[in-house]
């Protein structure tokens, strides 16, 4: 990967069944009710989730497939473009969440503010957030 692509990576154990937490992570309609309000989740589409991670960051994206296993989207437009994927996996008193993702910034001016903002370590936390609060929207204990 090139300097102008970020990559992302988090994950966290859930005491939830392993497709109680698929099946949330791969129903888009179902963030607003689970994700922290800061990220201002809504929708321009049925399938196209618009949300502000972090101040002057907007994104749009896609789920573009669902395994027994993973929920893959796009970002559709906004500050970057790049794909990510959450992987949900089976393990002793329920199962490993972790969302892997690339982002590339849209120009020169957001490649600068990524940086300067450290949009990477931003969203690393935000991704360890969201798996918390899903936890609690499944009423379980959520651990790194």
């Amino acid at each position: 990967m090139g300097h102008h692509v970020f990559l992302v990576h988090d994950t966290r154990h859930l005491a939830a069944e392993p497709a109680a937490v698929l099946a949330r992570l791969a129903d888009a309609s179902t963030y607003p009710q689970w994700w922290p309000k800061r990220f201002a989740v809504r929708f321009e589409a049925p399938d196209l989730a618009i949300f502000t991670p972090v101040p002057l960051v907007r994104v749009a994206w896609r789920i573009e497939a669902v395994t027994r296993s993973t929920v893959s989207y796009a970002y559709a437009r906004g500050t970057h473009t790049g794909q990510g994927t959450w992987t949900v996996v089976p393990e002793a008193d329920g199962c490993r969440a972790a969302l892997s993702a690339t982002l590339i910034p849209k120009n020169n001016a957001v490649r600068l503010a990524y940086r300067v903002l450290d949009v990477p370590a931003r969203h690393n936390a935000d991704i360890g957030s969201l798996l918390v609060a899903l936890g609690e929207e499944l009423g379980c204990e959520t651990t790194p």
